[in-house]
């Protein structure tokens, strides 16, 4: 189905929908609206009809206040009551009759002991006079009597037929004759025609089919269109009969003294009710028009208004139609040159149009897209040359970046003791994350970093910095010193204002005790076959922030089996995709539970665990680890590596009490280890000569500072390392020229004896100089006979 077709449909079926919801909404709201009038019309006759009963009952009850002080008067002269009671009569049209009834036997005999006089006007039209006595007429019995005994004012009776009197169906409205005192002296009365109220109520027709009744204050109907009903029956006996609860409802609210307006069903008749009490009578009049009458009129305008609406519409649609079709035209050839454009053919002929239209503008922006592609399309095609040698180069550099790092792991010819594997792993194709190691001296030099920022300026500043490691860590042993190097280096052009967090450390194969500095990264775990920790570190800066800040080192002992493992936040700071971090918590848990694995399964291991927490996240940082553990020596199972005594024997301060403390140190340990008397002797000659040195050389002229001492026996080998490590100024003792001991004593130089002596009596003595510190290292025999 074609475009056009398909707009002439669907705005079709819109302005149909448009239509029929405005004539829903007419009839709701015309059907609300005649509802509404209809109910206040019809309202307002019943109120109109109200005050009219209101005001024919107030002019009677006046005519009867001026009436009664004349009639009390006449009471002792009862020949003159019937003149009363024929100008009261007389003087008012709405009144077809009146009396005076006075009290039983209020006159004298021989007067009757009842005596009323009563004027009417017959169906004649002819006033008549009448005098009822108890032998006629008992008017001690009837409610309009007995209802005024007990009133001070003018009281209204219930609807009844006169008989005897003025026999005619009416209401009687009577006031009390009391005399000065107070006392009842009987009543005079003014009668309305019930058929006058029908007159009134007759009147209240909103519509020709509508119609109203009057009930009494005991539900009786006073007036009704079925003549039959009035003051024989009731409301709700009649509807009982006639099975309508709503009319019984009705009758209720009506004795209640309500006024209301209900759409209800009455006799299986929709209809649309109206009622209003009358005042001081306890009436209440009501009106029932029938609601397809109040309808009928809509129906009409109803009528008339969908004619009105079907021609409208049919005439829209063809006028749209015909404009649809028209318009059409230009964009049928549009679509087809579109068409070839999306095929591939960009040289079709899209001649420009006058910009009057949205059409015309659309063609008009296919020509300039046309243009706007094939210009593209060069662009592309040289855009994707351009990119596919960007990634060539990217991943060449790639390719430079991960060979600059070392690949070559554990087990090493220089030290089989020692397992190390590392990883690293770009968020990109090239990240800022490094880390390095190297073996020299029997000690493994290893750093780890990670550089602000990613991509190519963070892989090009890591080159830079594993450069300066490399530089920097041939020339000394101290771990902060070749972080201050590398810092100071970075520093002097650093334009870019780039930084990294570095971990450097150096790890002594022989003794196990590990340097390291800790500039800004994070703290390592120490794992330990009972769980995995993680260690205190100096807070210092990262590289590349501060020159000539000074770099804070440490040292601790590596214990055989325990492993080192290192990383970059990439682990940590590994989200999944509720963006929930791996955290400390999730690694160090994982390394304490594989504990006992190689570095080489652990970096695997935890590896696996963090992409299966990320669960397909993106990878969001660099991500690097290294790890080392310093296996136990197989060929000297029984290796103690820490002295026996106390840390405070270890530690001597410069006074003039260290050489003094020094058999005491030698004792226990050949104590500990059981040493021969002749090994203990060498030692105390070794040891002694080694800290003179050092108080007269690294501690001059008495100047004061701590010694440190370590040692390690290897039981299996026969032999003891000692350490000694003093803060004094440089002195390399091994470097003095050897004495020639064959001169006389006086002939010799002073000085050289002593390290001579050292050396002798030791299998190897080493110096070196880390952190501000000398270090002696002096290895000897235990074997007696081999020293």
């Amino acid at each position: 189905m074609s475009l056009g077709n398909r707009l002439s449909i669907y705005i079709a079926l819109l302005i149909i929908g448009i239509f029929c919801a405005i004539g829903a909404i007419f009839m709701r709201y015309g059907a609300q609206r005649e509802q509404r009038l209809m109910s206040l019309y019809a309202a307002l006759m019943v109120q109109n009809s109200v005050e009219r009963l209101d005001n024919h009952f107030s002019r009677v009850e006046e005519r009867l206040i001026v009436a009664a002080p004349v009639a009390r008067r006449m009471i002792r002269r009862p020949d003159r009551l019937p003149q009363v009671v024929e100008g009261l009569v007389r003087g008012d049209s709405l009144i077809m009759g009146g009396s005076v009834a006075l009290r039983p036997g209020l006159l004298p005999p021989p007067a009757d002991s009842l005596h009323m006089d009563y004027a009417f006007c017959d169906t004649e039209g002819v006033w008549q006079l009448k005098h009822l006595s108890d032998t006629t007429y008992d008017y001690t019995r009837m409610s309009w009597y007995t209802k005024a005994i007990h009133s001070q004012g003018p009281v209204w009776s219930e609807p009844y037929f006169d008989r005897g009197a003025g026999n005619e169906m009416m209401v009687t409205c009577s006031y009390p004759l009391r005399d000065d005192a107070g006392d009842f002296l009987g009543v005079i009365t003014a009668d309305i025609l019930l058929r006058t109220l029908s007159e009134t109520i007759d009147r209240i027709r909103p519509i020709p089919d509508s119609y109203a009744f009057i009930l009494s204050d005991t539900g009786m109907f006073v007036a009704h269109p079925d003549s039959s009903l009035v003051l024989s029956t009731g409301i709700f006996d009649y509807a009982r009969r006639s099975g309508c609860s709503h009319l019984e409802a009705i009758g209720h609210s009506m004795l209640r003294g309500e006024s209301d307006t209900r759409h209800v069903d009455i006799l299986g008749e929709d209809a649309l009710v109206v009622y209003q009490p009358v005042a001081d009578t306890g009436w209440s009049i009501c009106s029932v028009c029938p609601y397809d009458s109040v309808m009928s009129r809509l129906d009409l305008v109803t009528v008339k208004a969908v004619i009105l609406l079907c021609i409208g519409l049919v005439i829209m649609l063809i006028l749209i139609r015909l404009i649809i079709v028209y318009s059409m035209k230009h964009l049928v050839r549009l679509t087809h040159a579109a068409t070839e454009i999306a095929s591939g053919d960009l040289n079709v002929d899209l001649r420009p149009m006058k910009p009057s239209d949205d059409i015309a503008r659309l063609n008009n922006a296919f020509a300039a897209m046309q243009q706007s592609l094939q210009l593209q399309m060069e662009r592309l095609v040289a855009t994707t040359k351009a990119k596919e040698h960007i990634e060539s180069e990217l991943h060449i550099a790639r390719n430079i970046q991960m060979s600059l790092v070392p690949h070559t792991f554990s087990p090493f010819l220089e030290c089989e003791r020692l397992e190390l594997f590392a990883t690293i792993r770009p968020a990109r194709e090239v990240g800022g994350d490094l880390y390095d190691f190297f073996l020299r001296d029997n000690r493994l030099f290893f750093a780890i970093g990670d550089v602000s920022g990613k991509g190519v300026p963070a892989s090009l500043f890591m080159a830079v910095t594993r450069t300066l490691f490399r530089s920097a860590a041939v020339h000394t042993d101290s771990p902060s010193h070749i972080v201050t190097t590398i810092n100071d280096t970075i520093l002097r052009d650093n334009d870019t204002c780039m930084f990294v967090t570095m971990y450097v450390g150096v790890l002594d194969l022989r003794t196990g005790v590990l340097s390291f500095c800790n500039a800004g990264h994070n703290p390592p775990v120490l794992i330990h076959p009972d769980g995995a920790v993680m260690m205190e570190v100096e807070q210092n800066l990262p590289v590349g922030v501060i020159s000539g800040f000074e770099y804070a080192e440490q040292r601790i002992p590596l214990s055989p089996g325990s492993k080192l493992f290192i990383y970059t936040d990439g682990l940590t700071e590994a989200e999944n995709p509720d963006h929930q971090l791996y955290g400390d918590r999730r690694m160090l848990d994982y390394l304490s539970a594989t504990a006992s694995a190689t570095p080489r399964d652990t970096i695997e291991g935890i590896c696996r665990d963090a992409d299966a927490f990320a669960d397909g996240a993106d990878q969001s940082d660099d991500l690097t680890m290294l790890s080392l553990r310093l296996l136990p020596d197989t060929d000297t199972p029984h290796t103690s590596p820490t002295p026996a005594i106390d840390p405070e024997d270890r530690i001597i301060t410069n006074t003039g009490e260290i050489l003094s403390r020094l058999p005491e140190i030698i004792g226990r340990i050949s104590s500990d280890y059981h040493l021969d008397s002749a090994t203990t002797g060498r030692i105390n000659l070794v040891l002694e000569e080694a800290l003179a040195n050092v108080v007269n050389y690294a501690y001059p002229h008495g100047t004061v500072g701590d010694i440190v001492i370590t040692y390690q026996l290897i039981t299996a080998k026969r032999l003891i390392i000692f350490e000694i490590t003093d803060y004094g100024i440089p002195f390399d003792p091994t470097a003095a020229p050897e004495p020639d001991i064959g001169l006389q004593a006086e002939e010799r130089p002073i000085g050289g004896l002593g390290i001579h002596l050292v050396r002798s009596l030791s299998r190897s003595v080493t110096y070196r100089r880390s952190a501000d510190a000398n270090i002696l290292t002096i290895t000897l025999s235990t074997h007696p006979d081999n020293p």
